[in-house]
């Protein structure tokens, strides 16, 4: 008996769905640009999460290099919530702001354009 119950256990642990990692290939749907397919070896899966979290924090680091500015969902760099309790800004204060970034953009262009000329 204590045999049978041995590979019973064994064969438990195998099948156990919570040792499973999600695996894309039997799932017939579309898949993003973010898509990316761990390995289901335990190991090569954790050097593929840690290349992954190193990339993604070389990323991090470069954007704060350039000054990049991370933005909320729904946020529009230069825009501004007027108005209403807790808002930042008076009334129409984000409407001519971006209308004045707009209008800095393409002076910087316009001094591109005509530097190549």
């Amino acid at each position: 008996m204590p045999l049978v119950a041995e590979i019973e256990k064994e064969f438990i642990e195998e099948n156990n769905p919570l040792n499973i990692h999600y695996d894309a290939s039997k799932e017939v749907r579309a898949k993003g640009a973010g898509f990316y397919q761990f390995s289901a070896d335990e190991e090569t899966r954790q050097r593929q999460m840690e290349e992954l979290k190193n990339a993604r924090e070389e990323i991090g680091k470069t954007r704060a290099g350039f000054g990049a500015v991370d933005l909320r969902p729904g946020e529009v760099e230069g825009m501004q919530v007027g108005g209403g309790a807790g808002g930042s800004g008076g009334g129409g204060t984000g409407k001519s702001t971006v209308l004045e970034k707009r209008k800095r953009d393409l002076e910087e262009r316009r001094k591109l354009v005509d530097a190549k000329v």
